[in-house]
């Protein structure tokens, strides 16, 4: 049987600025990001964790190293769980989404179907969700306790696939900073177990 603890890393530079950041490389973890991911830490020294994955991407591989050095596992890296990649258009910030839908709509007009549309030099939702099914489906030949340490948007991808919701876009879930997700698979099939978890947060915890 395979249990999964798939965790967002802690609160980073960027996420003050109110910028989703995507692939941003160097922002790192906050000052709190890190005091949240050593109460994560302490909270996952139950779970028996035998290998860890985490994105490359600076924040959650921050993240992963400080439970790593907990939890006296070895970080594994894997391009796929990076957050979506959006190209030139991550220079707007959180209003991407405004200028990527003006090039929809361009290019949509020219007859280009929508899942060739892509953000400048990034990729669209169908290459996102492409990687991070074959992570999830490659994850699921694996047994034991495995951690995952993600970022918000992979997340809510990992969580959609294994719920089996089926649709053009991923539906919202809540996840914060630090947060805990637990998912099973078991007779080929995914069972969600708990969803952005954050009791561990609380100060009489720690």
């Amino acid at each position: 049987m395979l249990k999964v603890i798939l965790i967002r890393h802690g609160e980073e530079e960027k996420a003050k600025l109110n910028n989703t950041e995507y692939q941003t490389f160097n922002s790192n973890l906050t000052a709190k990001g890190i005091e949240q991911v050593k109460k994560l830490a302490s909270k996952l020294k139950k779970q028996n964790i035998t290998e860890i994955y985490s994105s490359d991407i600076k924040r959650a591989l921050q993240t992963a190293e400080i439970i790593a050095k907990e939890l006296n596992v070895d970080v594994k890296l894997n391009k796929r769980l990076r957050e979506r990649d959006i190209g030139e258009l991550e220079k707007y910030g959180d209003d991407w989404r405004k200028v990527f839908n003006k090039i929809k709509e361009k290019e949509l007009a020219r007859g280009i179907p929508i899942r060739d549309i892509r953000p400048p030099g990034g990729e669209n939702l169908y290459d996102f969700r492409d990687r991070i099914k074959s992570f999830l489906n490659d994850l699921s030949k694996k047994e034991g306790n495995i951690l995952v340490s993600a970022h918000r948007g992979v997340n809510i991808a990992i969580i959609n696939f294994a719920k089996n919701w089926n649709t053009p876009k991923f539906k919202t879930l809540d996840q914060d900073h630090a947060c805990i997700n637990i998912l099973s698979f078991d007779n080929k099939q995914w069972n969600i177990l708990a969803v952005n978890e954050t009791c561990h947060l609380d100060e009489n915890e720690f």
